[in-house]
Parts: C-alpha cells; structure tokens; sequence
C-alpha cells in the first residue's frame, strides 16, 4: 500500500474513532430520542405555518448531524479494518 493511501486510511480511521465518541458519549439515541420530544411539544404549541416550517428544520437538522456522525464512524471502522490487514500482510 502507498504511504499516501495508508496516511488517508489512518486520517479516515482517527476521524471515525472521534466520530464514534461522539455518537457514543454525546449524541447517543437518548440525545434523538430528548431532540424529538422537543420536537413534538414545539409542534403542539406551534403557531402558524412559519414556525411549523422552522421546527422541521430543525428536525431534520438533528437527524442528519445524527447520521452523518454514523457514516463517519462506520467509514473509519472500515479503514481501521483496511489497515489492520495491511499490517497482518507485511
């Protein structure tokens, strides 16, 4: 493997431990599970088609900061994985 694809791997890696940490110990089911009640009592007090629309920003904005945290973990599962078999092979 190039020293350059390996330095990518190990980036994607850390990016993905750090990610991983994250899901884990602050954004965790129970922080989407708090931003969703939210949700759901600012929808019942809403006010107007204006205010709908900005709580489903908001929601949206919640679920894919979520996802995108669990992409980036799943990414850097899968280069740690990668690299630790280019370690095994040499």
């Amino acid at each position: 493997m190039e020293p350059a694809d390996k330095m990518k791997l190990q980036e994607k890696a850390k990016d993905g431990n750090e990610a991983a940490f994250l899901l884990v110990e602050k954004f965790s089911n129970r922080w989407l599970a708090e931003v969703e009640s939210d949700i759901l009592v600012r929808v019942n007090k809403a006010r107007g088609v204006d205010e709908l629309i900005k709580i489903q920003a908001d929601y949206h904005a919640a679920i894919n900061f979520h996802e995108s945290l669990s992409v980036v973990a799943v990414n850097g599962k899968i280069a740690a994985k990668k690299l630790h078999e280019e370690q095994v092979k040499e």
